[in-house]
């Protein structure tokens, strides 16, 4: 349970982080255009709000003070926040586009790319460029994963908490299930316009 509110943390930090650094100076200097600045980062200030929500609750939960690994329960904290998550379908829909535009308008511009340089060359954020920063909710999800499914084996099956684990990992798999599958539709939609611009292209 501590390795989840380890992880939790750290991410949560880097989500702060990117806000700090990145999108409120990049708002607050007009680097970007409001469309453009929805582009990049998305809902990234809601799944920071939802993620610091999760963190409050579970540090109030393993408080050194008073948790105990034998009788201490998480499994109801991540269950009660797991239907929020899905809003991380909104995040993920939109990040190969943010890539692709952080990839190619930076050239073009030369005050924002002198921006995410000396971004980059903060302290904080350890050289590390923005597009590190944004794949962090897309990889999220997967983690949550792997994180409840250890704890559900390290944990007896008539364990107060074991049920709420359980519960909690079939959640966040409905959660990755329906990212995967509505990003599979829309690249499917992708796909059949590409192929319809081609074929009125072909007739012109």
């Amino acid at each position: 349970a501590e390795e989840v509110l380890l992880t939790e943390r750290s991410y949560v930090k880097s989500l702060e982080l990117v806000s700090e650094v990145y999108l409120h100076p990049i708002r607050d200097q007009a680097l970007l255009t409001p469309e453009e600045v929805q582009l990049v980062f998305s809902n990234l200030e809601t799944i920071v709000s939802v993620n610091k929500t999760l963190l409050e609750d579970l540090e109030k939960r393993l408080d050194p003070t008073t948790w105990s690994s034998s009788t201490g329960c998480v499994g109801d904290v991540i269950l009660t926040m797991a239907p929020w998550l899905k809003m991380y379908t909104t995040y993920c829909k939109g990040y190969d586009n943010a890539v692709q535009f952080l990839t190619h308008t930076p050239n073009k511009r030369a005050k924002f790319r002198r921006f995410l340089q000396e971004c980059r060359e903060d302290p904080r954020c350890g050289n590390l460029n923005l597009s590190a920063f944004l794949v962090m909710p897309v990889q999220r999800i997967p983690r949550y994963i792997l994180l409840l499914e250890q704890l559900v084996k390290c944990t007896h099956p008539e364990h107060e908490d074991y049920k709420n684990l359980a519960e909690a990992l079939d959640k966040m798999r409905e959660v990755a299930n329906h990212v995967n599958e509505t990003l599979r539709t829309m690249y499917k939609i992708e796909h059949l316009i590409e192929l319809d611009s081609r074929f009125i292209g072909d007739h012109e």
